[in-house]
């Protein structure tokens, strides 16, 4: 029997453990790190109290976020490595990527302040659609001109 953790900061992967439990020769369990959102699937897939616990009880650990990296293991993983955080938070480097393998990938523009930002609006009127972008310091915004 293969015994499965998945390992989740607020339960995004919990529909996929509830789909991997429901097969032959498959254990699963739940470990919700957020605590607003622990009580979620409970009934439907095991939980566990902890990773720890989880861990020692699994063969295999599933991240289903990025912001699980925290989450150490010998055992073997699927997910949550420092590239997938790297290719999930940094789109210049993803998109850079995807344009080397052959990739089409929609124009888009960074911006270091808040400044750029609506100066680059006022030159370029149009439709942008606005992205997380922390360091910024002002309204966040990377943009993709639809018009």
């Amino acid at each position: 029997m293969r015994k499965i953790l998945f390992v989740s900061k607020y339960g995004d992967g919990a529909d996929i453990a509830l789909r991997m439990a429901l097969e032959d020769g498959v254990e699963v369990r739940l470990y919700i790190d957020d605590p607003k959102y622990k009580g979620n699937f409970s009934g439907v897939v095991d939980k566990v109290a902890t990773w720890q616990e989880g861990e020692r009880w699994a063969d295999l650990l599933v991240y289903d976020d990025n912001k699980c990296l925290h989450v150490k293991t010998k055992k073997p993983k699927f997910g949550g490595t420092d590239f997938c955080a790297r290719l999930e938070n940094d789109r210049k480097f993803t998109q850079d990527l995807c344009k080397r393998a052959g990739i089409n990938v929609g124009a888009h523009k960074s911006f270091k302040t808040g400044q750029q930002v609506v100066q680059h609006l006022k030159e370029n009127p149009g439709a942008w659609v606005p992205l997380d972008e922390p360091a910024l310091d002002g309204p966040p915004l990377r943009g993709r001109d639809h018009a």
